[in-house]
């Protein structure tokens, strides 16, 4: 890059005053500044975490928006993207009120925000609170995301995210789960993505489960599942990318104490065909009769299940194929 580019950090806040201190010193100790840092007050509930949220920002030089309606984290970073494009931020980066950064993580991101680009993304990790990040220097070349890689699954985690703040998409007002896997989808099927496998920034609870909108795994699930039904409406993905994608998307396939045990294809290889999702108690066995889903009209012959011995299932309707034989021990 031969200028800093206008990075604007919209971060969502909701009852978070206590861990949104270190979440702003973390994005205000850039080696690279942000141009603005933006704080969107989800019309907290509780009004002293509010009124504590605000005088944080007014003592860090931070601005401070204020919802009067409680509409969810998407609805929030729509509002702080366009404050931040409305004062003329060229990229704007989002980043969770209980997660933090690395000092570098704009300075090594911002040398991959060139034209084309949509969409930026980085590794990341799980700290305590009083635990430091890795050393990061400077080695670790990007990777590019294509629509292929979206399939498996949403490979941003939203605190690592650097968007072309003039991307004509904004979150879905109403959606609570998995609504930024749709638009990291929409950025990538955009222009350029670019991933930079470094640990850059880093949260504080467990990945899924712990609290907060992930501790909810089934609606976490459906939300999935719209989005890669969404991606096919919109033609981000094609029929086979929509049949991989919506077999381990499914909520059908998700229930409390499962676990994933591998793919299912229509061939010896794990690349022919199609995905499946087994899903299965906690012991990890894939038992005799286990109904797995898999994606519409392609359940129609034998399946070679990988990951779990090897074995094969047979179609049983239009939307599952059952286990022959059994049980067999997750690979």
């Amino acid at each position: 890059m031969t200028s800093t580019p206008a990075i604007s950090v919209v971060i969502p806040h909701y009852n978070a005053a206590e861990s949104l201190e270190q979440t702003l010193d973390s994005v205000l100790a850039q080696s690279q500044p942000a141009q603005e840092v933006i704080v969107v007050d989800d019309a907290s509930p509780d009004l002293s975490q509010r009124e504590a949220a605000r005088k944080l920002c007014g003592s860090k030089g931070v601005t401070f928006l204020g919802q009067e309606v409680n509409s969810g984290p998407g609805v929030a970073r729509n509002v702080g993207w366009d404050h931040a494009v409305a004062n003329g931020a060229r990229w704007v980066a989002f980043c969770d009120s209980d997660d933090t950064w690395h000092p570098s993580k704009l300075e090594r991101q911002s040398e991959l925000l060139e034209p084309g680009v949509s969409i930026v993304g980085c590794d990341m990790v799980t700290l305590n609170r009083r635990e430091p990040f890795p050393v990061v220097d400077g080695s670790i070349r990007p990777v590019s995301i294509t629509i292929d890689r979206l399939v498996r699954g949403n490979p941003f985690s939203t605190s690592s995210v650097i968007l072309d703040a003039s991307l004509p998409i904004r979150f879905t007002p109403g959606r609570n789960y998995c609504e930024d896997y749709e638009v990291w989808g929409r950025a990538v099927a955009a222009g350029k993505a670019a991933y930079l496998p470094e640990g850059l920034c880093a949260r504080h609870k467990a990945a899924f489960g712990a609290s907060g909108l992930s501790a909810q795994l089934k609606k976490m699930a459906r939300g999935e599942y719209d989005t890669v039904r969404r991606f096919r409406r919109d033609r981000i993905f094609s029929p086979a990318q929509y049949a991989k994608a919506a077999a381990c998307s499914s909520p059908s396939s998700w229930h409390a104490g499962s676990c994933c045990l591998g793919w299912a294809s229509t061939g010896p290889s794990p690349d022919e065909g199609i995905r499946a999702a087994a899903l299965a108690p906690g012991d990890g066995r894939l038992l005799r009769g286990s109904r797995v889903p898999v994606a519409a009209g392609l359940a129609v012959r034998p399946l070679r299940w990988h990951g779990c011995g090897g074995r094969i299932l047979r179609p049983a309707g239009d939307r599952h194929a059952v286990v022959r034989g059994g049980p067999v021990r997750a690979a």
